[in-house]
């Protein structure tokens, strides 16, 4: 009889840590001790509460989609506005950090009481509301729980989504709102497929095959999702590594103006879409692609840096996104799948803590020590790079067992 493999080495501090920085209110908090952080975001809840899941604490993911519904349905009035003032919501406000007034945004962070944030963020994200409609889906139909509970916040969010989607916004990492995002749209994409089905709605369903479309369209030859979705048709076959000579403003950093970007940029946030989260199979040439691009551009032994532009706290590489590698690897090479989650393991504290980014193998080496001054240093614990690891670890340990159980697919 085979032995049955060793435990990965942090699962255990990894399940630990999350129960016990979830609050009462069953928001999980983005990094324990962190102020810029000290909130809920609902992109990082949601794939938290899917690495619960998939470790069998369910509780702790039903009482964090108990919170999100609650929360959403508190600011029902602001997708009740975007409705009735569409056309005028959707002429934006001329400012390049809001691409729509506050006045119609589900933010993208809250207090763990489900109030918004104050003072200025990128809140105008809209990725998050996509994984949370695939985590939700997920866990309604692991728990086979009824879903009328949460059916008018699922209502709200596809009906936000679906006014939304196509208008400029901020990516995953609160930067670049002028453009839109290849990542955003998959996310988008994919929540809304699984919440249409889950809730048999059939114009939901259809808006998510018209993004995927769409989106399949603006695919680089080749087979690569970059980094924004481009603007016409005539820019999604054009390859060049120079810096576009357009003038027009890009923002980087948490809304400071930043580096404009070629437009072949990849960014490794698409590592979030490859799998489960994302609305194309694994054997689609667009995620094999994808994959082999982030692998050769933007991956150092295990880790992944966002962007090669990236300056935020010197644009290290992202714990975050080395789990997602991991997720998406196990579906096609369980060796490097393998070898990724050995990678984030060595980056954990002697506490078994991760962070989200390290500080080696910087990409903007000189902005490091000026976003120390501004919030401290890199956030550590972040519950998000733990759950991101648990997720791929159930995915490898699924792909090594031949099993679709748990995998990112």
């Amino acid at each position: 009889m085979d032995a049955e493999p060793l435990q990965r080495p942090l699962v255990d501090v990894s399940i630990d840590l999350i129960s016990q920085h979830q609050a009462p209110t069953g928001a999980y908090i983005a990094a324990p001790g962190y102020d810029a952080y000290a909130y809920c975001w609902i992109r990082d809840g949601a794939f938290t509460a899917d690495a619960m899941d998939t470790y069998g604490h369910h509780d702790s993911a039903t009482s964090f989609h108990h919170w999100t519904a609650r929360t959403i349905k508190r600011h029902a009035h602001k997708v009740d506005l975007l409705e009735a003032e569409t056309d005028l919501a959707l002429r934006g406000t001329g400012d390049p950090l809001r691409p729509l007034d506050d006045r119609y945004v589900l933010h993208t962070r809250f207090t763990v009481d489900g109030n918004e944030g104050q003072g200025h963020w990128g809140n105008f994200q809209l990725d998050g509301y996509g994984f949370w409609l695939t985590s939700i889906a997920r866990h309604l139909t692991l728990t086979a729980t009824d879903p009328a509970p949460y059916r008018d916040a699922i209502d709200l969010v596809c009906r936000y989504l679906t006014l939304t989607w196509e208008h400029p916004c901020f990516d995953s990492w609160e930067e670049y709102p002028p453009r839109r995002h290849t990542t955003t749209w998959a996310a988008v994409a994919k929540g809304l497929s699984d919440s249409g089905q889950l809730l048999d709605n059939s114009t939901t369903v259809a808006t998510s095959e018209e993004i995927t479309r769409r989106l399949v369209g603006h695919a680089k030859p080749g087979s690569t999702l970059l980094k924004f979705v481009p603007d016409s048709a005539a820019e999604a076959h054009t390859s060049t590594t120079k810096t576009p000579e357009s003038s027009e403003l890009a923002v980087a950093g948490h809304e400071r103006i930043g580096r404009p970007l070629a437009a072949d940029t990849i960014d490794g946030s698409a590592l979030l879409v490859l799998g489960t989260y994302g609305p194309l199979p694994p054997a689609d040439q667009i995620v094999s692609g994808t994959l082999r691009a982030i692998e050769r551009t933007l991956v150092i032994d295990g880790g992944v840096h966002r962007y090669l532009e990236d300056e935020y706290y010197g644009g290290g590489l992202w714990i975050v996104l080395a789990g997602a590698l991991a997720c998406a690897q196990a579906e096609h090479d369980s060796r490097r799948a393998n070898e990724v989650l050995d990678w984030i393991e060595t980056q954990a504290d002697p506490n078994g803590h991760l962070g989200e980014q390290t500080d080696t193998h910087l990409r903007k080496p000189e902005s490091l020590k000026p976003w120390i001054n501004r919030w401290g240093p890199p956030a550590k614990p972040l519950l998000w790079s733990h759950a991101m690891y648990l997720l791929g670890v159930a995915a490898t340990e699924s792909g090594n067992k031949n099993s679709s159980v748990v995998s990112m697919s």
